[in-house]
């Protein structure tokens, strides 16, 4: 181990850099600091890897997480100890919540001292704060176990339910040089496994309950299948073994875009609506795709499940339910079904998908009757794989159910945890993992303020990206559902500055609409523009 200095170019930190080039990484998002300019400066010598500097360190895991939901690969972070970590809290819970890949790599002190807090930076215990944020974390405790400790990690975060995982790496280790045989490992390590982030395909198993499953498939009267994120790199399969069976389609909001809103057999995401859930009610069978069947999918009112349910997910910590519970990759064993269940007579005695449609749109909803008006303009103008990333607001409520989304893996909405600010730096994520993909952010004006800076970010890497903002001067949501409880509301009133003057400051270009096909021209504009746009909608409540 050498000299402590600032201008080596075989640093620890630069065997970290270069084992997560080896890994597939291309992008990280973060800021530098005191705590990690070891790693940045690494980052000079490996131009395949680009560094996009965000302005907050939760906007940074936040940008992570879009990217790896647009990609399908996993996000990365670079935060510092102490206050970067505790800054990207509320994006790593968000990313676990969703089952979101995402590596975070943040600094530690070598020892901490539990109970002391007097060094620059330092928590009392960060590893502790971790364990409740990711599924696991990793700390390297000697400068060889870097590149190890970074491939077990990626290959964690991929595994089984995805989620975000962690690497701690001492201080004391960044810019120290790195043994021989830390290289050397790095090099082996990562040439055994260039895919690690990537879900590792594996050849295909017969978990021991599908003979049970196809039991039911095969004496089933009224298939219907909830399709949800856990399915959204298995569309294909999912469709085969739709149309296989004639099953009628639910989707949850993570699951929408897997079977395209055209099918003919997709209901679209509405679990909430009476209609559906009395059909889900009498399904025969119900087969559970990818779906942990969460509360914040079925509302108010959740409907229980029946007998005969099939559930397929990766997932080992889903509680079990009445039917069959199979632990499996969606695709491959939706596949070996579809081979299998050939020779069967597709499902014809089935209800139709048109008139339930229509019977679910008449059920009266909470937003203003103004929002379907600018749901309908925007469909009508994004690509069919445009990504809608979406944060908490009345617009993206209404566009769950409303929005009609024909790809998967297009449709971003933060349900697991439900956190404010998540649309804007995520859609910068999504923006920098699929350039040549239509990315709209939708904000309210209440959650846009949570991560507003990150217009900054948009604005320096002069990212085409409309980031619409339902204006309705207030935490709606939050109004109407406590009027709805207690009658009456308070503290819901926001008093926001002038969105179009902010976007101006920042570089951006900014607008106000008042309606739909007002809101049609800007958004056109807005997507052949060379920077970012921010479009207003005054809203009403």
């Amino acid at each position: 181990m050498g000299t402590t200095r600032h201008s080596l170019t075989n640093s620890v930190s630069h065997a970290a850099i270069g084992q997560l080039q080896r890994l597939g990484v291309d992008t990280v998002f973060g800021i530098p600091g005191v705590h990690n300019q070891g790693l940045y400066d690494a980052l000079i010598d490996s131009p395949d890897i680009r560094s996009i500097v965000s302005r907050h360190e939760q906007g940074a895991a936040f940008m992570a997480d879009g990217y790896a939901r647009a990609s399908g690969r996993v996000g990365v972070c670079f935060v510092i100890t102490g206050p970067g970590l505790t800054n990207a809290a509320t994006a790593l819970g968000e990313a676990y919540a969703d089952s979101v890949p995402l590596l975070c790599v943040v600094t530690c002190y070598r020892e901490p001292l539990v109970g002391r807090t007097r060094r620059l930076h330092d928590l009392k215990n960060q590893s502790q704060l971790l364990s409740g944020l990711v599924k696991e974390t990793f700390r390297v405790a000697t400068p060889q176990d870097i590149g190890s400790a970074l491939e077990a990690a990626l290959q964690k975060a991929v595994a089984g339910r995805p989620g975000p995982v962690a690497v701690e790496i001492p201080l004391e280790f960044l810019d120290i040089e790195a043994e021989p045989e830390t290289a050397l490992a790095s090099a082996v390590l990562g040439a055994t496994s260039t895919s690690g982030a990537r879900r590792t395909q594996t050849a295909y198993q017969e978990p021991p309950e599908s003979a049970e499953a196809l039991q039911m498939l095969e004496a089933g009267k009224l298939p219907v299948v909830i399709v949800g994120g856990g399915a959204t790199r298995a569309a294909g399969q999912v469709i085969d073994f739709v149309d296989r069976l004639q099953a009628l389609v639910v989707s949850t909001a993570a699951g929408k875009g897997i079977v395209p809103h055209r099918h003919p057999l997709n209901l679209g995401a509405w679990l909430k609506a009476t209609e559906v859930q009395k059909l889900i009610a009498r399904a025969d069978p119900l087969i559970m795709l990818g779906t942990e069947w969460s509360p914040t999918d079925l509302g108010e009112h959740p409907v229980s499940l029946p007998a005969n349910t099939i559930r397929l997910n990766t997932d080992t910590d889903i509680p079990p339910i009445s039917g069959v519970t199979i632990r499996a990759e969606v695709g491959p064993t939706l596949a070996a079904w579809t081979l299998k269940l050939a020779q069967r007579k597709p499902y014809t005695d089935q209800m139709n998908v048109a008139n339930l449609r229509a019977t679910t749109l008449r059920e009266p909803r909470r937003w203003p009757t103004e929002v379907p008006g600018y749901l309908e303009a925007m469909h009508n103008i994004l690509a069919q794989d445009a990504i809608i990333v979406n944060d908490m607001n009345t617009l993206s409520y209404a566009a769950v159910e409303r929005y009609p989304s024909n790809a998967p893996g297009t449709f971003f909405f933060p349900r697991g945890y439900g956190t404010l600010g998540y649309a804007l730096p995520a859609a910068i994520g999504a923006r920098s993992a699929c350039p040549d993909q239509q990315v709209v952010a939708i904000c309210g004006d209440g959650g846009f303020l949570f991560s507003s800076e990150e217009l900054a970010t948009a604005a320096r890497y002069g990212m085409n990206l409309p980031i619409v903002i339902w204006n309705n001067h207030s935490f709606g949501a939050i109004r109407a559902t406590r009027s709805a409880a207690y009658g009456r509301s308070v503290d819901d009133d926001l008093l926001n500055p002038d969105f179009v003057r902010l976007a101006e400051a920042y570089g951006c270009h900014g607008v106000r609409v008042t309606d739909p096909a007002g809101f049609s021209v800007e958004l056109s504009a807005a997507l052949v523009r060379s920077g970012p746009t921010l479009i207003e909608i005054d809203a009403p409540l």
